[in-house]
Formats: structure tokens, sequence, C-alpha cells
């Protein structure tokens, strides 16, 4: 098998594919369990973090890989087309504030720059009705493809954030986060499976062309690039492989390319790419 045919055919990028953005096709009892026992856990879990507990010691820690890996999860997405790609293939958009930061970060006032998707956004308008009867505030609002796109884009190219998606069991997308660092994996390393980077790493193609500027440094939220004599070096282990210093290098220094070892949300399990490649 030829690596184009691994890159493009062998393996389908979960969040691309339309029919994991659905409406309206979620049973009661999935229902029952995203907006009562995901979301308390979601929601203890972020507490724990904001109170600086230490809960990811045996077996919590254990357990929260396995939910992360299993049920509710985030996955870096590799570029702005692919983030734009998203909202083109989703259903329904509902704007609402970053939860993740407003829990880690209650000083700042809240941000409303998430936006729920397909299912999450129907669940949405579900909860808004139940809080209008009690006389209580909704949690955001829906919004239109244009203005969605307008926030993707600003908090890409102008505040530097990438974008997270957020998926439920079974694969559906569920979220398109914006707040980068803000998310809640981001204060709890030690899950790894709490944010998955993108199936892409940044890698160093025009060295010669770098001038030491260090606006890609400035831009690498994981602190995987760094700046020496020969020019930018990327510590492969931690790039998220966001394409934040692709998009605002402007000596065109960086290039992405695809991973070799992925784990490929629509089948539950680790791929190694290049194992396919030797077999194929």
């Amino acid at each position: 098998m030829c690596r184009w045919c691994v890159e493009h055919t062998a393996r389908k990028v979960w969040y691309l594919e339309p029919s994991n953005h659905q409406l309206g096709t979620i049973n009661r009892l999935q229902r029952f369990w995203d907006w009562h026992i995901d979301m308390g856990i979601l929601y203890g879990t972020i507490d724990d973090i904001s109170q600086k507990k230490k809960p990811w010691r045996f077996p919590k820690k254990n357990f929260f890989n396995f939910y992360a890996k299993r049920i509710h999860g985030g996955q870096v997405v590799a570029s702005l087309e692919e983030a734009l790609r998203i909202l083109e293939l989703s259903l329904d958009i509902y704007l609402t504030y970053c939860s993740c930061r407003h829990s880690t970060h209650s000083e700042h006032p809240k941000l409303y720059k998430c936006l729920l998707l397909n299912n999450d956004a129907e669940q949405a308008r579900r909860w808004d009705a139940k809080m209008k009867i009690k006389g209580k505030p909704s949690i955001g609002t829906f919004i239109d493809p244009e203005e969605a796109q307008e926030i993707i884009v600003n908090s890409r190219k102008e505040e530097g954030c990438f974008q997270t998606v957020l998926w439920k069991w079974p694969p559906r997308v569920a979220c398109l986060c914006n707040c980068d660092q803000y998310c809640a994996s981001w204060w709890a390393p030690e899950i790894t499976w709490g944010q998955l980077p993108s199936f892409k790493r940044s890698k160093v193609v025009m060295a010669d062309n770098c001038d030491m500027c260090g606006i890609c440094v400035s831009y690498c939220h994981k602190k995987a690039l760094s700046l020496d004599e020969q020019g930018p070096l990327i510590e492969e282990e931690k790039c998220l492989g966001c394409g934040l210093c692709v998009d605002n290098c402007p000596q065109n220094v960086f290039e992405l390319e695809p991973c070799e070892v992925i784990f490929d949300r629509q089948i539950g399990k680790v791929v190694d790419l290049h194992s396919e490649l030797r077999n194929g």
C-alpha cells in the first residue's frame, strides 16, 4: 500500500465524516447520559482542577484515561481549513461560554467562544427551555454559520488560539472549542487521552529561511518549539499538530506532515501507519 493510499483512503479523519455530524439520532439513554452523568463527571473534574486538587492518581487517573478514550474526549484540529470544514458539515450551531476557562479562571469574565454542534446544540435548546420555565438565564444562543466562522477565524488568526473538536460516544462531533489552553485536559496533563494531538505534526522544511524572529515560538502553547544557532527545533513528543507555527511563520519554514502513529476515534484503536506501509 502506498503512502498516499494510507493517508487518504485507509485512514479517514473521523470529524470530517458527514456520518459523524448527526442531528436528532441519539436515543433517550444517550441523551440522559450526555446531560446528567457525562456533564456531572465533566464539571466535577473541572471543579477538582480549579480547586487545585490532585485527582489524577490511581485509580482516578485510570478511570479518566478510559473515559476520555472511549466515552468523551477531544482532538486538536490541524488547520483553519479543517475547522471551517467541521463547521460546514455541522447541522446546528449553539454559541456558549467556555466552562473550562470560567471554572479554572473564575476571575475572568465568561468567554463566549465554544460552539456546541449537532446533537449537543439540540440538547442546549432543550436546556434553555427548562431554564426559561425556571426563570433562569440561558447558557448561550443559536448563531448562523457566518457568525460561527468569524469566531473561528478571529480565534485562530487574531488571538493565536487553536481549535479542539470534542466527541462523544459513539463517535460523533459534539463541540468545537476555540479556547485552546483553557480546555480542562490542559490542566490535567497526566490524563493521556484527555486531548489527543491532531493527525499531523509540524516539520521544519526550510530551515535556511529562518531569520530567528521567534514568532513561531510565541504561538507554540506546548513549548514544543525552540531556536538555536542552527534554527528552529521541534520536540515531536510535545507537538500537538495545531498548525499555528505553519500559519504564522512569515518565512514559510514549517509545514504539517501526517503522523505515523495515531489514535483513530472511528475504530477506537491506536493505528501504526508505518506498520501498515510495511505490511501493505
